[in-house]
């Protein structure tokens, strides 16, 4: 695999630099605005959006005098910083600013504690369990297709020696078998361990492009 060039690689490092959002003190809330309907953060003032906002989450200009709000060009999100969980709960609730004559929707949520693991995860429900998920969904059907496929084949019935001195020919009999617990278990972790080694391998192409 080639290595990717070095332009390249910083610019990958910078985008992974400046996604990383500051360490704030313990009791302050990190709320992350992000506007939709082709609003771009770098292209807009910061104190009009601020102040948008505010009027979004119904908070008076003196209630928001200790609250900062941080435009993130790469991500195009606003980083909004406050110590009151009042104004936090006020900002969440927001779900569209007005900006001159426009109105754009935002989707405005908390950002996750740093000792968390963050990630995007697009097309599950959340209201749904684990045992419902597409993943979980296709190796249920696998199972039952190996289940089916295993207990229709018909089996001969093996002749001892007397049966074959005396001529007697095999007689196909019809063998139920259903997969035990162990069985599925090690398909799935097989299972799980193609679908990571697949994912580091599109990781790779990625890094190499």
């Amino acid at each position: 695999m080639l290595a990717a060039p070095p332009a390249q690689r910083n610019a990958y490092q910078r985008i992974v630099t400046t996604s990383r959002l500051p360490q704030l003190p313990r009791d302050t809330y990190r709320i992350i605005v992000r506007p939709r309907n082709g609003l771009d953060v770098t292209k807009v003032s910061q104190i009009p959006f601020e102040q948008a906002l505010a009027m979004a989450a119904a908070l008076a200009p003196a209630e928001i005098e200790e609250d900062t709000i941080c435009p993130n060009g790469t991500q195009n999100i606003y980083v909004v910083c406050t110590s009151h969980k009042k104004n936090a709960c006020a900002y969440v609730k927001a779900q569209q600013v007005r900006l001159g004559d426009f109105t754009y929707l935002v989707s405005v949520y908390p950002a996750p504690p740093d000792d968390t693991c963050k990630g995007v995860t697009r097309g599950v429900d959340c209201g749904r369990g684990r045992s419902v998920t597409p993943a979980a969904q296709r190796r249920k059907s696998r199972a039952r297709s190996r289940g089916r496929s295993v207990s229709g084949r018909r089996f001969q019935e093996e002749l001892t020696w007397a049966d074959r001195v005396k001529e007697k020919t095999p007689k196909p009999i019809k063998v139920m078998w259903s997969a035990s617990p162990e069985h599925g278990e090690k398909s799935e972790i097989e299972q799980l361990r193609q679908d990571i080694a697949s994912l580091k391998a599109e990781l790779r192409k990625k890094k190499a492009a």
